[in-house]
């Protein structure tokens, strides 16, 4: 997301990094990584929103595409961002790394439960 905060965002290295991200997501999916967890479902599921509001973003800086009124009208009203928007590309990024933290503390309770129980 760093890559985008700039006033001009360099977009081949911006396109180069959404794509090499995508093909960890596939990667990752035809792994089978997490199959059967509804935490990791629900990480997949923030991951992959991420790349499709980030590559939304990207689109909108490639063809200049500007606020239209009433888009102006919902990021000034705090409700849900509008697609292609910066600050719909941050929510889903911030999702993505809540959804990471809840991950690891969940495996940390269950780290220590074990240590618990082999103790």
């Amino acid at each position: 997301m760093k890559v985008l905060d700039r006033d001009t965002p360099d977009l081949a290295a911006v396109q180069a990094q959404l794509a090499n991200y995508q093909c960890i997501l596939e990667d990752t999916q035809k792994a089978g990584a997490g199959q059967g967890d509804a935490m990791w479902g629900h990480m997949e599921r923030a991951a992959g929103k991420l790349a499709r509001d980030a590559g939304r973003f990207i689109e909108r800086i490639r063809n200049k595409t500007p606020l239209s009124k009433s888009e102006q009208m919902q990021l000034e009203s705090g409700s849900m961002p509008p697609n292609g928007t910066r600050h719909a590309a941050l929510a889903s990024d911030n999702d993505l790394i809540d959804m990471s933290n809840r991950m690891s503390q969940q495996c940390r309770a269950g780290i220590a439960a074990e240590a618990v129980r082999v103790s």
